[in-house]
């Protein structure tokens, strides 16, 4: 058994090496988190092809535009307890989604459940999309649907997004401390872009899922902390030689 495990552990380390180094090629940009991906499709709505050529399209756009362009299409059993709203909201924030300091950036979220979609913005975000630029998006992200896909609703929606931002620039600052509340959007329909009468409202009373951190302010981030332990083995796998062993190797991997 334990030689078993000693392959195990050997073949962990490799795989980790391997991925540590692929990590390594992308080069970071600091004012943005480009190591996750900004369009979310868990539910593989898209095909392999469309969904890598779109991510890539998206971070081409977001560094383009310094603005974050996020997309979570998804089923309505990833909000049922918290609302459509609330989750886009939560998973935006715990992600560090946005671009620089204020996280500017907008959330597109479709549910594939109800048919339907809204629309959040964070940030400088608050700034350039009012009224009329929701509702210019809510048309064209709603012609795009019933005329095509889910995916052309996409496409339309990052290209609009672009224009919208890029013609924004010389009257938006870039530096605002507190930027104005954002537009806030029902849930609407992708086939009649009427309102909901089938998601909760953002408005009503929002109760959080247990995997939500209770007080953001006091929230640490584990995975980039040094000094958490890389190697917990509290069923006693390894013996304490081991343990020795192994835990510096996958700090220096983990770490680098």
């Amino acid at each position: 058994m334990k030689k078993g495990m000693k392959y195990i552990v050997a073949l962990f380390v490799m795989l980790t090496t391997i991925t540590s180094n692929i990590t390594l090629a992308f080069a970071k940009d600091e004012n943005w988190n480009d190591t996750i991906y900004h369009l979310t499709d868990p539910n593989e709505v898209l095909t392999e092809e469309e969904f890598k050529e779109e991510n890539k399209l998206v971070t081409q756009a977001i560094t383009d535009t310094e603005f974050d362009i996020a997309t979570f299409i998804v089923d309505d059993h990833f909000f049922a307890k918290m609302g459509f709203s609330a989750y886009l909201s939560a998973i935006y924030q715990q992600n560090e989604m946005g671009y620089g300091v204020n996280h500017d950036g907008i959330v597109l979220g479709i549910d594939t459940t109800n048919e339907e979609f809204l629309i959040k913005t964070f940030g400088r975000g608050n700034e350039i999309f009012k009224k009329d630029e929701f509702e210019q998006l809510q048309n064209i992200i709603e012609q795009s649907y019933q005329k095509g896909s889910i995916l052309t609703a996409q496409q339309s929606y990052r290209e609009s997004v672009v224009e919208i931002v890029e013609e924004s620039s010389e009257w938006v600052s870039l530096f605002e401390e507190d930027y104005p509340a954002g537009y806030e959007m029902e849930p609407t329909s992708l086939v009649t872009g009427a309102a909901s009468q089938t998601t909760p409202s953002q408005k009503e009373e929002i109760v959080l899922p247990d995997w939500y951190v209770k007080d953001p302010s006091t929230f640490k981030d584990f995975h980039n902390d040094k000094n958490t332990p890389r190697l917990i083995d509290n069923a006693d796998i390894f013996t304490e030689e081991e343990e020795a062993q192994i835990a510096p190797r996958l700090k220096e991997i983990l770490d680098t």
